[in-house]
């Protein structure tokens, strides 16, 4: 899925890549966006630099991606040129000695997000039988699949595939029912495949502001009826509550809240007595952070990879539909970190064996 100003997306790329690295392998992105004519990208380059005004935001998105560029530059340089046509994408595969190509992780499957470029989830660029095809914690992001118009054609690209993965169980259970593939395996995102300490190196920059020790809440779609909820959070734990939020349009405009870079988002993370967001990724560095959270199921962006992710840890409860859900005394109630841990390190231990078994590579660490 294009990388975009998505944190997630950016760090599950990252760390997926510095896992192959360090099992010899020379990992190289293709950076494929959605399709965008030149004359459209001349037009809103045009926009950017508008002085007078931001049109509809223009000029903050281009701010939050330069960030985000500046991020990538050094921290992905084994990256390919924007690829923004199904051409370009043929040319540079045509041009790379390939031993296999991954697919994952995040909703890279989930149809409304690839839009017209669904097909190059399912690998359909690659027709030299010698390369792997492989798809490494991918997600259809719902627990139904909802394109059935679409099964016969996906049924054929995935049958040339040599290793199929997803990040949520009811992906094992889509792809034997839509796609006739029974192998499916259920692995970890990609983030928590490395250490936690390979995120350190990242914390210090671009932070203009000391990371509060309190309550951190970051919040994508921001509903009116969780304000109930961080005020009861906030009265039961006696603590103040810092917010940051993602991208919208009209962020410049929303006083008070700061506008994250990669770095900083990390930093509150793992800065944080207690964190509530209704961000998967959010809720993943909360865990691999050893943070106490409340994870809100995002139904819009999609609640079933929070549903599969905490039910495989034992940590349903920490996931609200609506602020009815909590219970009053989930603040006080520490999570077992000692039993989580033992669980993902088992799950860590297999995903890695299916990423490298679909590899044909033999482990280093």
């Amino acid at each position: 899925m294009p990388l975009g100003t998505n944190y997630g997306g950016i760090l599950q790329a990252m760390a997926l890549m510095e896992f192959l690295k360090a099992q010899g392998y020379d990992p190289l992105l293709l950076d494929r966006r959605y399709p965008s004519s030149i004359g459209l990208r001349l037009l809103k380059t045009a926009l950017e630099r508008t002085a007078f005004f931001d049109y509809k935001g223009v000029g903050a998105r281009k701010k939050a991606a330069l960030a985000i560029e500046r991020f990538l530059k050094e921290f992905i340089p084994q990256r390919t040129r924007p690829i923004y046509t199904e051409a370009q994408l043929q040319r540079v595969v045509d041009k790379v000695l390939l031993h296999a190509v991954i697919v994952g992780s995040d909703q890279v499957w989930r149809m409304e997000y690839m839009q017209t470029i669904w097909r190059n989830a399912f690998l359909n660029f690659i027709d030299d039988p010698s390369v792997r095809k492989i798809a490494y914690a991918a997600s259809f992001g719902t627990a139904q699949w909802e394109h059935p118009q679409h099964s016969k054609e996906i049924t054929k690209l995935l049958g040339s595939f040599s290793a199929v993965s997803v990040r949520e169980s009811s992906g094992i259970r889509m792809c034997s029912e839509n796609f006739k593939c029974s192998t499916a395996t259920h692995v970890l995102d990609p983030t928590m495949l490395v250490d936690e300490t390979y995120y350190f190196q990242f914390f210090d920059r671009d932070t203009e502001v000391t990371p509060n020790k309190g309550i951190f809440t970051y919040v994508l779609d921001d509903e009116n009826d969780w304000v109930t909820l961080l005020s009861k959070v906030e009265k039961e734990r006696k603590e103040s509550v810092y917010r940051m939020r993602g991208y919208t349009a009209n962020r410049e405009k929303d006083a008070g809240v700061l506008k994250p870079t990669p770095g900083e988002w990390l930093k509150h993370l793992y800065n944080a007595n207690f964190v509530i967001t209704d961000s998967y990724h959010g809720m993943l560095f909360s865990i691999i952070f050893k943070k106490q959270f409340i994870a809100i199921a995002n139904k819009k962006r999609g609640a079933e990879r929070f549903i599969s992710l905490l039910k495989e840890l034992g940590l349903e409860e920490r996931l609200v539909k609506s602020p009815a859900d909590i219970d009053s005394g989930i603040c006080a109630r520490a999570i077992d970190y000692a039993t989580v841990d033992t669980k993902l390190a088992t799950w860590r231990e297999a995903s890695k064996d299916f990423l490298l078994h679909s590899l044909d590579h033999k482990r280093t660490k």
